[in-house]
């Protein structure tokens, strides 16, 4: 007889948004570094901070 129990966290959740150089411009008081067609990508949810649901696993073996 044999049991195992897995508990695994859920898969990690990312935002980001691209945010264009007319956005940041007025705030940075300059352009972007690499124009003014420029964007630049912001995370929402920073890495490794929220997760999904768990996932929960039990196997149970009976053997003869």
């Amino acid at each position: 007889m044999s049991a195992t129990v897995q508990s695994i966290p859920g898969p990690q959740i990312l935002a980001t948004a691209v945010v264009p150089n007319a956005q940041i411009a007025p705030s940075l008081g300059r352009n972007l570094a690499a124009g003014a067609n420029a964007t630049a990508t912001v995370q929402l949810v920073a890495p490794g901070t929220q997760f999904g649901d768990r996932l929960n696993q039990v196997d149970f073996r009976v053997q003869r």
